[in-house]
């Protein structure tokens, strides 16, 4: 695969001879000292400005497929690494495996309010920690949703919890009364989706939500105009 990066002045890009290991790059995050990382299925690397470098052996994770990198709001850093979550709280300079188990192409999301939430292409849609740490095994599996296979996750600005379907296709939107799911809306390309086949998914700071297809970019917005239904006689139709 390889990683590129695209800067005004030029194309920069990095493979094996430059440090990058072989393997699809499903994610990048800085951590809180600014330190560039890329999560690659061939080994986890941060950047020196010049080369792809793998973490010093006495940090502790793995370098075998690593899915996904998360840097919260707390301080913790978070990697998907050998089908394990791993953990770097703030302060420390090594990794510490968790003990929780994940499938293969997990991802990782933090919520508005501070959570992190894990998708499992096995057991679904589940928070996992929040300030404090990792939540309670009961709290994560009284919350946990089965059904919400998804390959990414993104929370927005009213709270709702966005996700690309896999491995059945098309994105979900989860509504929530405080802690509880309430409502799962599903769109597919009847609404408008250029294709089912959906992975990435982001927010913009205008609020708008962005999903990639394999046929193409799509956008998902509020309205602020309603359609009204009007009589024939209605002076305005």
């Amino acid at each position: 695969a390889g990683i590129s990066q695209f800067s005004p002045q030029r194309l920069r890009s990095f493979g094996r001879a430059q440090g990058v290991p072989v393997g699809v790059v499903p994610r990048f995050a800085h951590d809180r000292n600014g330190r560039l990382w890329a999560a690659v299925n061939g080994g986890l690397r941060w950047f020196d400005g010049q080369r792809w470098q793998a973490p010093a052996a006495d940090e502790g994770v793995p370098q075998r497929r690593v899915q996904w990198l998360l840097q919260d709001s707390h301080g913790t850093f978070w990697v998907l690494a050998d089908l394990h979550i791993w953990k770097r709280p703030a302060g420390k300079t090594a990794f510490e495996n968790t003990g929780i188990a994940v499938s293969q192409m997990a991802s990782l999301v933090e919520s508005r309010q501070g959570e992190i939430w894990l998708a499992d292409r096995i057991r679904g849609t589940s928070p996992l920690a929040n300030a404090q740490g990792l939540l309670p095994p009961s709290e994560r599996e009284a919350r946990r949703m089965p059904d919400l296979i998804a390959a990414r996750l993104q929370f927005t600005a009213d709270g709702a919890l966005w996700a690309t379907l896999s491995p059945h296709g098309g994105v979900a939107r989860v509504t929530f009364e405080g802690q509880r799911a309430v409502r799962i809306e599903r769109f597919d390309t009847p609404q408008g989706l250029t294709a089912t086949s959906a992975v990435p998914v982001i927010a913009d700071r205008e609020g708008n939500l962005w999903v990639g297809t394999n046929l193409g970019l799509n956008r998902f917005r509020a309205r602020s105009v309603q359609t009204l239904a009007v009589g024939p006689s209605d002076p305005y139709r």
